[in-house]
């Protein structure tokens, strides 16, 4: 697995609010020991932006956000009110460009940021994508993180917590395997042989899917929102011929085995409820990728379901919907 090294961003007005918790940053000159961490993606996967292979992008901006909470002894926390990043009060850090040849990252803010030198053991928990977008909210016992999305974010979560504290000599780091919390479905549309005439998919639109995606950084737990998600919409349209042709790029949303499908053209035809069944080979959905082909004839879309490059599945079948 490929992994990226980070260092982590200091703010400086954390240190109010983590001195309960030991939180005592020593200043650069003081030569205190910084964190660094290892990020890689779980290496069966492959995702798209912003993550592409199984590693971070050189140089992304945003990439994932960090939240790390200290504990006294080397056990989890249970009590998760104060973390100890604290950014502005939401709890974690961005990491932002990458810093010369080595593959080092900064995090935002400067200066770095210390592991407490009260010995307490810090414990890790990361989620993607990075940016403004999420709103972090602490709890005692289940902290939130939420973000709305319109099809084009890849969540993922990772977290280590095997309790580090600083140490002399060589520093044990974090190393944060991240995973998907979504599945990605490419759209696809084509002409049957009984399809006459020409016509465009103008809008594509997933029913009641969701767009809130709630994530409890502690145990990677995902809730969503009931939503439709516009998985496209252009008036140019994009052609029904005989060939297949992507209707868009590919939609990341919530895992589920079947989905309903709005579909309107540019000749004023809606296709309503169009079901599109993925199966149960696969449990869960997350991480997997699939292709669904609408086939459209003169009276019915006939959608079809295969797996693609995330992981390894099987075929879903055939689905034929009036």
């Amino acid at each position: 697995m490929k992994k990226l090294i980070l260092s982590l961003a200091a703010v400086a007005a954390l240190a109010s609010c983590s001195q309960e918790e030991g939180n005592n940053v020593p200043g650069i000159a003081q030569n205190g020991t910084p964190i660094a961490v290892n990020a890689g993606i779980e290496t069966s996967v492959v995702t798209k932006a912003p993550v592409t292979d199984t590693k971070f992008t050189d140089g992304a901006s945003d990439l994932f956000r960090l939240v790390a909470y200290a504990n006294t002894t080397q056990s989890a926390p249970t009590d998760f009110t104060i973390p100890y990043f604290s950014n502005s009060g939401k709890g974690d850090v961005n990491v932002n460009s990458k810093q010369g040849s080595d593959s080092k990252y900064q995090l935002l803010p400067d200066p770095a940021q210390y592991y407490p030198s009260n010995g307490n053991y810090l414990y890790f928990y990361a989620f993607a994508p990075g940016g403004n977008g999420w709103t972090f909210t602490p709890d005692a016992s289940a902290p939130t993180a939420t973000i709305t999305i319109d099809g084009t974010q890849d969540i993922m979560w990772a977290s280590d917590t095997k309790g580090i504290k600083k140490m002399q000599g060589t520093q044990d780091q974090p190393a944060l395997n991240f995973t998907h919390k979504l599945m990605q479905v490419t759209f696809k549309a084509q002409a049957d042989a009984s399809f006459t005439g020409s016509d465009k998919v103008t809008k594509l639109t997933i029913k009641g899917i969701g767009k809130t995606v709630t994530l409890n950084p502690i145990t990677g737990d995902v809730t969503f929102g009931s939503e439709d998600l516009v998985a496209y919409s252009d008036e140019t349209g994009v052609a029904i011929e005989t060939d297949p042709v992507n209707i868009a790029p590919s939609v990341m949303f919530k895992p589920t085995q079947k989905i309903a499908l709005d579909i309107v053209t540019a000749n004023g035809n809606t296709y309503q409820g169009v079901e599109v069944d993925f199966g149960t080979t696969e449990p869960n959905k997350a991480g997997y990728s699939y292709e669904v082909t609408l086939n459209f004839k003169q009276t019915m879309i006939v959608p079809t379901a295969s797996i693609t490059e995330w992981k390894t599945g099987t075929n879903p079948g055939i689905i034929d919907v009036e």
